[in-house]
């Protein structure tokens, strides 16, 4: 007995053991539930932030909790921070996001650092610091998905790019400050200077320019009393200078973090290819002889999509929709007398490529069925010199009957659904109506392989059989036959 009895007592303390282990990791993972940085931004995990008046420098304090707003409001020295209902969540291949407020952003996710000066001035000297971006106290990484260390280090390579830019083409001279040249620090000054650099590349194409130009974004950097720190004189200047932003492989896709190439990667997938429309003609506001002539740049998808939501394109979807309704019901009205027949029809008992033992064993199974059908006993057809009746089908030709109209009936469910949804994501006149054509062309697939495919004796054949006729058994009168009725349908 005391075999068994140490076994039961090392089981039960191995057991006390495993749970206290279980809670441990529980508790670790709990404490692991919140997103530290941009490197789990994706994952779908809450944003935490490090906490302030904590003895662990490494405790996460989750966001918008209220020990973080009690840790926020009780930091010396520290100004009350607005609330983070600005916060955007989207998918990881998604080109837009939905805020909290219910509004719609497509900007890139790095235009989310624009606007929040005072949360990366930590410590409210005026100055944006390396070891403030390393440190990343209110976790922004996680909440914009995008690093403070890389943007940090994208707005001093801005900064020196644009400095190096108007030294080479526009004339302008002036001098990169060291602690931007080092990484070390990024006053607000020149943080404002990248904000209109960041949002002038939020176009991503060159191709907007013109549109730029119109909405007045060159106007104050074409005065004459700002040329001199800004060397764009005209409206070529501006152009270039545009041009060499916007372009692929320019000094946005240069200047921005790593995320911007996604975002045009994005933008180039979502919108398309971009579609010039002839414009009027822009005159220079500060030289009324300097002009060009405007191109309005529309995105191809975008074209389409305003065509699909015009009411000439779904009146024209809802017709072709209705054509496939009824071609559907068309082939559910034939597996119906297919069944019908299967039902009412009599049936001979002749196996001919089965043996008589075989025979005997399947009569006895089918009697014992679900199914019964009414039986005939075996006798020949009766043939015609003319023409041939059919008065009785064997049990085979049944049964085979009867497996084809499963096969038919779950081909119909199946292309039903996904015949619809295949019309529905079409976008133009064109590829709609050919769609609808294939798709009907399903339907009548078993024809044209009779067509080609049976030789012209046995169709000979088969045009000298008179039509089967047979008492139907579903109802021909009453309410009941409303459902049966290819009107209602």
């Amino acid at each position: 007995v005391y075999p068994w009895f140490r076994k039961g007592v090392d089981f039960l303390t191995n057991y006390k053991s495993s749970l206290r282990m279980s809670t441990e990791i529980n508790k670790e993972a709990t404490a692991e539930e919140c997103c530290p940085d941009s490197t789990c931004a994706a994952s779908g995990r809450k944003c935490c932030k490090h906490g302030f008046n904590t003895s662990s420098a490494d405790e996460l304090v989750q966001v918008g909790t209220n020990k973080w707003r009690r840790e926020t409001a009780t930091k010396p020295g520290r100004k009350k921070k607005r609330s983070d209902g600005d916060e955007a969540s989207a998918g990881k291949n998604a080109l837009c996001t939905i805020l909290d407020t219910g509004s719609l952003t497509c900007s890139p996710s790095c235009m989310g650092y624009l606007d929040m000066w005072d949360k990366l001035d930590h410590n409210g000297d005026g100055v944006w610091s390396q070891t403030e971006a390393l440190e990343d106290a209110e976790n922004l990484g996680c909440q914009l998905h995008v690093s403070q260390e890389d943007m940090f280090h994208a707005v001093c390579r801005t900064i020196i790019m644009d400095i190096e830019d108007g030294a080479t083409y526009r004339g302008v001279q002036k001098v990169v400050p060291q602690h931007i040249k080092e990484r070390r620090a990024v006053p607000r000054k020149y943080f404002e200077w990248f904000q209109g650099m960041a949002a002038f590349c939020s176009t991503t194409s060159p191709g907007h320019c013109t549109s730029l130009l119109q909405k007045g974004v060159f106007t104050a950097a074409m005065d004459p009393d700002n040329w001199l720190g800004l060397g764009l004189h005209n409206i070529d200047d501006s152009m270039e200078y545009c041009n060499r932003l916007l372009s692929p492989g320019g000094l946005c896709g240069k200047m921005m973090p790593s995320s911007y190439s996604i975002y045009s990667s994005l933008v180039a997938d979502k919108c398309g290819a971009l579609k010039y429309i002839r414009g009027h003609m822009y005159r220079n506001p500060h030289d009324p002889y300097d002009g060009i002539r405007m191109l309005r740049p529309e995105f191809k998808k975008v074209l389409e999509f305003t065509q699909t939501t015009s009411i000439a394109f779904e009146f024209f979807l809802w017709l072709l929709l209705m054509t496939w309704f009824y071609h559907s019901m068309e082939e559910m009205h034939q597996i119906c007398s297919v069944c019908d027949l299967l039902v009412t029809f009599p049936v001979i008992d002749v196996f001919p490529f089965m043996p008589p033992d075989k025979y005997h064993s399947l009569m006895n199974s089918i009697s014992l069925g679900m199914f019964s059908w009414d039986v005939v006993p075996q006798r020949s057809l009766t043939i015609d010199p003319t023409a041939v009746k059919i008065d009785c089908i064997s049990r085979p030709h049944q049964l085979t009957m009867g497996c084809m109209v499963i096969i038919r009936l779950s081909l119909l469910m199946y292309m039903l659904v996904v015949g619809t949804f295949f019309l529905l994501s079409n976008h133009k006149f064109l590829d709609l109506l050919l769609n609808a054509v294939a798709l009907a062309f399903i339907y009548e697939l078993d024809e044209f392989l009779f067509r080609f495919l049976v030789s012209e004796d046995v169709k000979q054949e088969m045009q000298q059989m008179e039509p089967i006729c047979f008492e139907s058994s579903l109802p021909a009168d009453g309410f009941a036959s409303l459902f049966f009725r290819r009107e209602l349908w």
